[in-house]
């Protein structure tokens, strides 16, 4: 029998599983990557665990922001929880530490 996942205090549904990323961000998995998480985007993702990450290139990074410009025209807000070292690093070398922080977050 499957379990459901309890209710918030307040009665509200518990928020969805985030939307797992996992293995390398790279150029040369862009198309690949930017059509699945398009599909998370439209099924409702909004939270992104990036735990599982490996590697990640300027493209990949690109894909990140892609990914949160789509879910904030849809009136949202995308969370990045538990960025690796490798995506942190690639943000604070760009400058762009403060804009993965701003929404990253324990997962």
């Amino acid at each position: 029998m499957a379990r459901r996942k309890a209710a918030a205090p307040d009665g509200a549904p518990p928020p969805p599983a985030p939307f797992a990323v996992a293995g390398e961000l790279t150029i040369y998995r862009a198309a690949e990557l930017r059509d699945l998480l398009l599909a998370g985007v439209a099924a409702g993702a909004r939270r992104f665990d990036l735990s599982g990450v490996t590697e990640i290139d300027s493209a990949g990074l690109q894909l990140l922001a892609a990914t949160r410009a789509s879910v904030a025209r849809g009136g949202a807000v995308a969370d990045f929880l538990e960025p690796p070292a490798c995506v942190r690093e690639i943000c604070a070398t760009c400058g762009l530490l403060p804009w993965l922080e701003r929404h990253a977050e324990a997962a």
